[in-house]
């Protein structure tokens, strides 16, 4: 059995709506959050197959959401909801070859809305892309951003208040290339590094600085525990630079930009399970810690980072090889201490952090190894009690089969095998 979950706010419901897919119908289905009780489920358009990763997004303006996802065959489609409903998924191609990492990212470009989706094609050493339009689907375009082997991780990331969309992607002989399309076509190609170490993890991750506009990329490279960056400004790429080095080689890289400032947090998972943050003030990585010597995994993203809307606390959110995931936040120059967060009775495999409506409203979401997927919601000032969503997700323990979104509400999306809890 099969399950998709997601929140999201629709047009009949301002809040926070789940989807989620039952497995022998393979149906999505959908139910509000009203800030206190889960509704009843309403079925949506029918999916293929099971699913092993997912990525919802919804419009800067509006309350139009693209959901992504691949499924165990290696397919990837898209669905849109942009009239309260979600029509029927495409399948943008048949098979990915494997289904080891997310090949496929998708963003909206802020000022005309438009969706953009960037997908591995399979047997070709490309990612095509194809832009949609009120939820209709363009062609499909070679991106020529990978030119030498299949392309593995595919990310997109929106720049504030324009059409111009950053595309990351690394291939399977360890290149890692960026694009920028500046809302009607793509400027040069640039090979950040011919290292990274696993093009089979999120191993770089990038964020625009939310008052410039510039870009700050950050990736493994070389089989390093130092890791990298560079700054695109003014359409040009510094050379690489070095941060402050993790304890071993990283494999999952996370980055969040502060509303209304340039600074940006960071976030790393390296291979001996150690998890560090950094803070970008907007010239240099100025603050790190660790924050646990002992995240319990490296081959899943067992962490995640995020600020509140208002900008006045950045949290990381993270395992630490017990039953109880922690916290920290970070304001005026400093991180808190470590707090423990509700018993979930088994391990946390991958964290998802989201800013919510609120001034400083998060809400956290986390599956367990018990395939469980757990939701808290951050006030602020305290961490609310936690919620869970569904008892046996799909895929895998080191797949992400759920995303969560949140613009006028929350959105989560994931997979499950059996029926959730009411």
């Amino acid at each position: 059995m099969v399950i998709a979950a997601a929140l999201a706010a629709s047009s009949a419901a301002r809040g926070q709506t789940a989807y989620r897919v039952r497995s022998s119908t393979n149906t999505p289905y959908s139910s509000t959050w009203s800030g206190s009780a889960w509704g009843t489920a309403t079925a949506l358009p029918t999916l293929a197959t099971n699913g092993l990763w997912l990525q919802g997004v919804q419009k800067s303006s509006g309350s139009e959401v693209a959901l992504g996802a691949t499924d165990s065959n290696g397919a990837i489609t898209i669905m849109f909801n942009t009239s309260g409903t979600f029509a029927a998924p495409t399948t943008l191609i048949a098979t990915t070859g494997y289904t080891t990492v997310r090949k496929f990212g998708i963003a909206y470009e802020q000022i005309s809305g438009n969706c953009m989706i960037m997908y591995a094609n399979g047997a070709g050493n490309d990612a095509d892309y194809r832009i949609a339009t009120g939820g209709t689907l363009s062609g499909s375009n070679p991106s020529a951003i990978s030119s030498t082997a299949y392309v593995d991780c595919v990310r997109l990331i929106a720049k504030a208040g324009s059409n111009e969309i950053l595309a990351l992607c690394s291939d399977y002989n360890s290149d890692f290339r960026a694009r920028v399309w500046n809302g009607s076509s793509w400027g040069a190609i640039t090979v950040l590094s011919t290292n990274v170490v696993s093009p089979f993890t999120e191993s770089f991750a990038g964020a625009y600085e939310n008052t410039s506009g510039d870009v700050m990329v950050v990736y493994n490279t070389a089989a390093s525990s130092t890791p990298s960056y560079r700054s695109y400004i003014g359409g040009v790429w510094s050379s690489a630079a070095s941060m402050t080095a993790c304890s071993g080689v990283p494999q999952y890289i996370k980055l969040a930009a502060k509303p209304g400032s340039n600074e940006i947090v960071c976030g790393i998972l390296d291979a001996n399970n150690h998890v560090r943050v950094y803070i970008w003030n907007g010239s240099s990585w100025a603050s790190t810690i660790e924050v646990t010597t002992n995240a319990g995994y490296s081959d899943r993203r067992v962490f995640d980072v995020a600020y509140q809307p208002d900008g006045l606390k950045a949290m990381v959110v993270y395992g630490n090889n017990s039953n109880q995931p922690a916290y920290r936040t970070y304001s005026s120059g400093s991180w808190s201490g470590a707090t423990n967060m509700t018993n979930m009775g088994t391990t946390p495999q991958w964290v998802q952090a989201v800013p919510g409506k609120n001034a400083g409203e998060l809400f956290v979401l986390v599956s367990d190894a018990g395939l469980d997927l757990n939701v808290w919601r951050w006030s602020g000032t305290a961490m609310g009690s936690m919620a869970t969503l569904e008892t046996s997700l799909g895929g895998t323990t080191t797949t992400e089969p759920f995303s969560m979104v949140l613009r006028t509400g929350l959105k989560v999306s994931s997979w499950q095998n059996v029926n959730p809890n009411p």
